[in-house]
This record gives C-alpha cells, structure tokens and sequence, in this order.
C-alpha cells in the first residue's frame, strides 16, 4: 500500500473535524489502540485518510456540537462543585 493509499499524519482536530467524531471519544479509541497514532514532543498525531472532504459549513457544524457538549459539560462539573463545596 503506497503512502498515499494509506493515509496521512493528522492532529487530533483535523481528524476530528474530518471524521466526524469528538475529540474525547478519539482519544479514548487511541487509549484502546483502535486508532493508529504517534506522538512527537507532547502532541499526539494520528492516521488519517484522503477520503473524507467536509465543507467549511460541516466543519463550523461541528465545532458547535463539540462546543455546546463542552458548555454541557462544564455545566454538569460546576452542578458537582457547587453540591460538594455546601
């Protein structure tokens, strides 16, 4: 298989962006080794392919789910501080 059959080195936002998934459900498959990747001073990088091509507007789309489900989050540990420090 020619590198270019293969795929590319990506950061974990391009292929986040470019998979359609979140960033936290990517590194949870990286911990379980479903993903190829490799790490170069602290930053991790994983295989990515030359298939997917998502628009700017996919691309903004997704970045506003992964946006809210940060505020949702961030919600949900401010409720366990809040109920832990009373």
């Amino acid at each position: 298989m020619s590198m270019m059959e293969e795929g590319k080195w990506m950061s974990l936002v391009e292929y986040a962006l470019e998979n359609n998934t979140s960033l936290s459900t990517l590194r949870r498959r990286i911990k379980s080794g479903k993903v190829r990747y490799q790490k170069i001073r602290g930053k991790y990088f994983v295989m990515g392919s030359h298939t997917s091509d998502l628009t700017l507007k996919d691309k903004i789309t997704l970045l506003e789910r992964q946006i809210s489900d940060q505020e949702t989050l961030i919600q949900i540990l401010e409720e366990q501080l809040r109920k832990k420090s009373l």
